[in-house]
């Protein structure tokens, strides 16, 4: 059998599969390391502060690449605090290697950004994907009048370069008032090439919308979908609220309030009426209305107040986790809380239909923390833990009583098991404000593994900026010098239920897969592919994601759709799962002239680059892409950046645009006729190969393909009729006008040249009108 030689690992991420899931896993060690970077600034350090970290973000699509934000204090203000006039992000790679990203030059960015409202920063950073970075801020036509605040994007790279502008609309004023109060969030989509979710109160009311964007390719975002949830948090006592990612290329909207009331409730009404609860709104890809809201959780029990609330994806029972922590206010007289409180109705919406299923806990011994405020009045302190499903199914919802937490403390889910309860102390290093970072570890039982970690607790830097990583990885921000910043990197165990274990997929569902993690001599023409879960298998609504390691990035070569998928192609049988690939996906290729077709909807786009010499880049961006997908050796792939209408289909105005696979050369592995079919074939399934991945290759039409040229000597004897007749026609022009010359007066000269140039033009036009859209072998002659 025929095997390739080449580098080539595979890597798997199953987000689609519905698993049950037993118990804990311990681990004794856990590792740490330093990283340092100088930072020198060209701004006068007016405060003579250190340069501060102010947050750590990651990429989805990366997900060893993290970007933080650094910034000096440049004055405190009595109310607030201010920082240097400039945005500086530092990307860090997996090899320990810092790109800096200096934005001096975004005169939009007023000093309004720079200093703290609150305890909110007005700038904000997301990492999308590839070296793609959204920074928002806040504009305004009047800095010194609050109704004026707007708040807009900038989409750049790691260049600095300002690639693209958004604007998403007012800055929130509390209503009635105008109190600047930011409120917003943006979630990047679980697949990130889709684009993103933006969520912002409405300005001056209780509402809040969501939009929808929808990348359109070389950083360019258009508003896919917007709407507006009315009245979330009008007459609550306590509210909290978060957006973040569905398994299923969606979002999901998790909101917890309350109504206080310190009166002893009637019995009856109380067991009727709930005083707070946690709800879902749950939004798919390109939807246009708001769905109704699904309840997570409801309680009977009056004087609920929720202090914080977290969600995310949940990769070791596969949905969703949120996590809740909240307080009970007793009065009159004080009484211990058991978990008797939790007794309550749940309501779960499945395809808008509601089902009703009762959650019942035992009651247990348990002890409270309490801190006692005015007399006669107890804060009974403990957190929600809720999972669910991307239809709102309900599949477990656990109270947690034994963890203790002031303001500053949190409870964060750990993506390969258990969760971790973080604490965060202000202390005094000198002349600077310091933070004291305490963590403790949990498994899904609440139990607290035997572990060590010799550095608590951490001295974190004033912000005390933290971010765990899928891979478990904890990032914490130290106290930095006045010459550089610092984060510690410490390696979390393990504490997902056994016998789940990270096999190196990243995915604790995983038992092993054929071809293997690290495959680097995959047989040719590999059709398929075989994984094995720890558990029996179900499809859901979600994707498979198969990605190829080429230089050290993930490159996505396959997604295939539990719900689209043909059942001859993606068979599950029990604990086993057996997927039918294209049989190009993982070759690795291998000269011959073609076209590709652009689809319709980026014909003006297209038309723009040409008149704004952007074609060259467009081509560039093209070629290194499809080196990538196909793959193919650096220089197989060439363009002599020729374009034009495609005449078969001149009411719609797709471009036809040429590329030439050059026939292979020692070294290579693949000829140029593989090669073809290979792209053909990708090309033709975009829907489930890499194509759709690329800012620029997602444009090629799946129905076109890609569609070899004809040689001259092919295209003359196609045509040869037709060359014939033009041959004729040129004889008997020359005829005609040699008579002319000779013999006729000059009102005959004129008629008989017009027919002899009517018989040329005829002749011309047979040949050169596109009977298909194989011919134009001008256009694809090589530079």
């Amino acid at each position: 059998m025929k095997i390739l030689s080449n580098y080539l690992v595979l890597n798997i991420f199953i987000i689609f599969l519905l698993a049950v899931l037993p118990t804990g896993l311990t681990q004794t060690v856990v590792r740490y390391s330093n990283f340092t970077y100088p930072e020198v600034s060209i701004q006068p350090n007016l405060t003579g502060t250190q340069p501060r970290i102010i947050d750590i973000q990651r990429y989805f699509d990366n997900k060893g690449t993290a970007i933080v934000r650094i910034a000096r204090e440049n004055y405190i203000a009595r109310t607030n605090r201010c920082l240097e006039r400039r945005i500086l992000l530092r990307v860090i790679q997996t090899n320990g290697s810092v790109i800096p990203i200096n934005l001096d030059n975004i005169e939009e960015i007023q000093d309004i950004n720079y200093c703290l409202v609150g305890s909110k920063n007005p700038i904000q950073f997301y990492p999308l994907f590839d070296q793609y970075i959204l920074v928002t801020y806040i504009h305004a036509t009047n800095t010194f009048d609050n109704t004026t605040f707007i708040e807009k994007g900038v989409v750049i790279d790691w260049s600095g370069k300002n690639i693209s502008t958004l604007e998403f609309g007012p800055s929130y004023l509390n209503p009635g008032t105008t109190n600047w109060n930011p409120n917003t969030n943006v979630v990047i989509n679980v697949t990130p090439q889709k684009g993103f979710l933006h969520l912002s109160a409405v300005n001056g009311t209780y509402n809040f919308m969501w939009r929808q964007y929808t990348h359109t390719g070389n950083g360019f975002f258009n508003l896919l979908q917007n709407d507006t949830v009315e009245n979330l948090n009008n007459h609550i006592s306590s509210f909290q609220i978060v957006a973040f990612p569905t398994l299923n290329d969606g979002y999901a909207i998790v909101y917890a309030n309350s109504t206080n009331d310190y009166t002893a409730p009637d019995p009856i009404s109380a067991q009727l009426t709930a005083k707070a609860g946690v709800y879902a709104i749950l939004l798919t890809y390109n939807q246009t209305r708001t769905s109704q809201r699904t309840i997570l959780y409801e309680m009977t029990t009056p004087n609920i107040t929720f202090a914080e609330l977290h969600c995310s994806v949940d990769y070791v029972f596969i949905g969703h986790i949120c996590i809740i922590r909240a307080q009970q206010l007793i009065s009159n007289p004080p009484s211990i809380v058991n978990s008797t409180l939790f007794n309550a109705t749940t309501t779960t919406v499945i395809n808008a239909t509601a089902t009703t299923a009762t959650q019942v806990f035992t009651p247990v011994n348990v002890t409270m923390v309490n801190n006692t405020a005015p007399p006669n009045i107890t804060f009974n302190l403990f957190y929600i833990r809720i999972r669910f499903l991307s239809t709102g199914s309900v599949m477990t919802l656990n109270p947690i009583f034994n963890i203790p937490f002031n303001s500053l403390e949190i409870l964060r889910n750990l993506p390969l098991g258990g969760y971790t309860h973080i604490s965060r102390e202000f202390t005094i290093q000198g002349v600077n404000i310091a933070t004291n970072f305490n963590f403790s570890l949990y498994d899904e039982f609440d139990h607290s593994p035997n572990w060590v970690f010799p550095q608590l607790p951490i001295l974190s830097n004033l912000y005390g900026a933290f971010l765990i990583l899928p891979n478990n990885t904890m990032l914490v921000a130290l106290n930095e010098s006045t010459t550089s910043w610092r984060i510690l990197s410490i390696d979390l165990p393990l504490l997902a239920p056994p016998p789940r274990t990270d096999t190196g997929y990243g995915n604790l569902q995983i038992n092993s897969t054929y071809p293997s993690i690290n495959t680097k001599d995959l047989p040719l023409n590999t059709a398929m592919i075989n994984v094995t879960f720890f558990d029996r298998i179900s499809f859901s609504d979600g994707n498979l994601t198969i990605y190829q390691q080429i230089g050290g990035f993930n490159v996505p070569r396959l997604l295939i759709n539990s719900k689209t998928c043909d059942p001859s192609q993606c068979i599950p049988l029990g604990t086993y799962i057996s997927l039918k690939i294209l049989t190009c996906i993982f070759n690795d290729p291998g000269d011959i002239r073609g076209k590709l077709r652009l689809t319709e909807n980026i014909t003006t786009y297209f038309q723009e680059l040409m008149a704004n010499s952007g074609i060259s880049q467009f081509f560039t961006q093209l070629m290194d892409e499809l080196l990538i997908i196909i793959p193919t050796e650096k220089g197989r792939l060439d363009s002599n950046m020729h374009y034009q209408i495609d005449p078969s289909s001149p009411g719609s105005k797709q471009y036809l645009i040429s590329l030439t696979i050059y026939e292979m050369r020692n070294g290579d592995r693949k000829n140029a006729t593989a090669l073809k079919d290979d792209l053909n074939l990708l090309i033709k399934n975009k829907a489930i190969t890499s194509i759709s991945f690329g800012n620029v290759s997602r444009w090629l039409d799946s129905d076109y393909g890609f569609q070899e040229s004809m040689s001259i000597s092919e295209f003359i004897q196609l045509h040869q009729i037709k060359f014939i007749l033009l041959f004729v026609g040129i004889v008997l022009f020359l005829i005609l006008f040699i008579i002319a010359r000779i013999k006729s007066p000059k009102s005959q000269n004129f008629v008989i040249l017009q027919i002899g140039i009517t018989i040329f033009r005829t002749a011309t036009v047979a040949i050169f009108t596109f009977t298909d859209a194989k011919t134009v072998p001008n256009l694809f002659l090589p530079r």
